[in-house]
């Protein structure tokens, strides 16, 4: 009798220490999800007239670089990499000239390349061209028309009020 007590207070005991021994171990599994990409670009202007320039500023977080941007409206002429920004983020500041293209709405896009994976992620915006030509002259006053008559034939000389046999 004695044994089979010492026997399950030795189980209880290890049943004990095993559970506070689990419990005091650190869990360090690594996160296996990376940190989001993202990529964004800001237009200085949503819309211009042909020859005008704005600037756009390009901006890809997490280890991206700007790669390119694409529209059918505008032609990036000038491209100054921002300097003192932290090093998992690229900007991008370019300088775009509107082209010479039918009035409307362009979509102009940025791409973002990210180097481990040779993913991209992108941005849009929309840019709309104005158009050229002046709105037509409103239409110009016309010359006042005196009203028509409303008889034909206007009378002339006193009026004629009828028999006079009450005034006497």
């Amino acid at each position: 009798m004695r044994i089979r007590n010492v026997s399950v207070a030795a189980a209880g005991f290890l049943a004990l220490t095993a559970g506070t021994a689990a419990a005091a171990e650190p869990t360090t599994t690594p996160s296996s999800t990376p940190p989001a990409v993202s990529a964004g670009m800001k237009l200085s202007t949503h819309h211009g007239l042909p020859g005008a320039k704005l600037s756009i500023r390009a901006t890809c977080v997490n280890g991206g670089q700007v790669s390119y941007f694409r529209s059918p409206a505008l032609e990036v002429t000038r491209v100054g990499k921002v300097e003192g920004t932290p090093p998992f983020i690229d900007v991008v500041d370019n300088t775009a000239t509107v082209l010479d293209v039918e009035p409307g709405r362009y979509k102009v896009e940025l791409v973002c390349v990210f180097a481990p994976h040779s993913s991209q992620v992108g941005a849009t915006a929309w840019f709309t061209v104005d158009s050229t030509e002046k709105p037509a002259d409103p239409a110009k006053p016309a010359v006042p028309v005196k009203p028509a008559k409303q008889v034909t034939k206007v009378p002339s000389g006193a009026p004629q009020t009828g028999g006079g046999g009450a005034a006497a």
